[in-house]
């Protein structure tokens, strides 16, 4: 049977063509943005008020910010707004006494030197997998104009970690900005959950304080380049099976 091609069928073909393009892109799209969910509250939105991790005495507050925990207790720290103890936590900006008054507007974590690192242990299973860490980080106040952030990407077993990758960002003076950072990490494990953690490592002597503030954290997983090629061969593939049609 002759095939006849008309205009009405060229129409057709064109309309079939971006569709199945259409289809692809949407596919690696999909992909792409379905891997932006590992990490929860990454924003620290949750939150609305001035939150500390720890209690007047250093104690861990359970459940006092969703989704993230510190690693230890509370040291004593040096702080202007007279906290004591544990101050690290989460901090609305500008409607709130220091640590933040010189920062930025947004809600965010801050994290006072010698308090123990802060996670947050996603439901996320770890998998063989090039991982994404991304986040803001502004120095905003040490006393020495100093500051030393240590972010470690781990597998969560238990509460039991095995780093992936670490990133330390050494030296920074006070900025009262954010910076956004990027590191990877490949893992080769199979057990546990994905978990990234915090910590303000400056080294500091009695009397001496520092607060850097970490916002927007997220965690993606970097796709493979194979996988984004497959789909663009596929797109590629209908759109020569339909020229051959036509021809």
């Amino acid at each position: 049977m002759q095939y006849i091609v008309t205009t009405k069928n060229k129409t057709i073909m064109k309309k079939t063509t971006k569709l199945f393009l259409s289809v692809g892109c949407l596919t690696a799209l999909s992909l792409i943005t379905s891997q932006a969910a590992i990490l929860a509250n990454g924003d620290f939105e949750l939150t609305t008020v001035h939150t500390p991790f720890f209690d007047a005495t250093g104690a861990i507050v359970p459940g006092a910010v969703p989704d993230w925990t510190p690693l230890g207790v509370g040291v004593f720290n040096w702080s202007a707004d007279g906290t004591g103890p544990g101050d690290s936590g989460i901090d609305v900006g500008l409607t709130e006494p220091y640590p933040g008054g010189k920062d930025e507007n947004s809600t965010h974590m801050y994290l006072a030197a010698t308090d123990p690192a802060i996670a947050n242990v996603s439901t996320t299973p770890v998998g063989l997998n090039t991982y994404q860490v991304s986040f803001d980080l502004n120095p905003v106040w040490s006393s020495m104009n100093l500051h030393d952030t240590l972010v470690t990407l781990y597998a969560d077993v238990g509460g039991v970690q095995t780093v992936i990758a670490t990133d330390a960002i050494n030296g920074l003076g006070d900025l009262y900005a954010n910076t956004t950072y990027t590191f990877d990490g490949v893992s080769t494990l199979t057990a546990g959950n994905v978990a990234v953690s915090f910590q303000n490592d400056t080294p500091i002597v009695a009397g001496q304080g520092s607060y850097t503030c970490i916002d927007n954290v997220s965690i993606q997983v970097v796709p493979e380049p194979g996988t984004i090629a497959l789909l663009t061969l596929g797109g590629l593939g209908a759109l020569v099976a339909i020229r051959r049609r036509r021809a």
